[in-house]
């Protein structure tokens, strides 16, 4: 993926968190594909540690939620949606924003 897709793609996620219709962090997104209303994409950072991305992947997996691999550092990823520190993955609830993620990374 190009630098430009990624810089587009955290745009459109910065616009998903102001609208509060994100899940940022590992735990708070397994949790979210647990319950009832799951979000509609899930987005993490390429370069995140193994270990987060396995449990990310295998949860999409078993829920059946897309997983979309970015290239951005997961402190970019940070600061794309706002937060202090890293942020491995990010879940986008609403499924309009998910579109247009989807189509800035493809």
């Amino acid at each position: 993926m190009s630098d430009n897709k990624a810089q587009k793609a955290a745009s459109l996620l910065g616009l998903a968190k102001r609208a509060g219709k994100i899940t940022s962090g590992v735990p708070l997104i397994i949790e979210a594909l647990r319950s009832k209303k799951q979000p509609s994409l899930v987005v993490a950072s390429a370069s995140a540690s193994e270990n987060s991305l396995k449990k990310i992947s295998d949860k999409c997996k078993f829920y059946g939620v897309e997983l979309i691999k970015i290239s951005l550092a997961p402190s970019e990823l940070a600061h794309a949606v706002g937060s202090t520190g890293s942020v491995a993955a990010v879940a986008v609830n609403d499924g309009g924003l998910a579109d247009l993620v989807r189509s800035a990374i493809d």
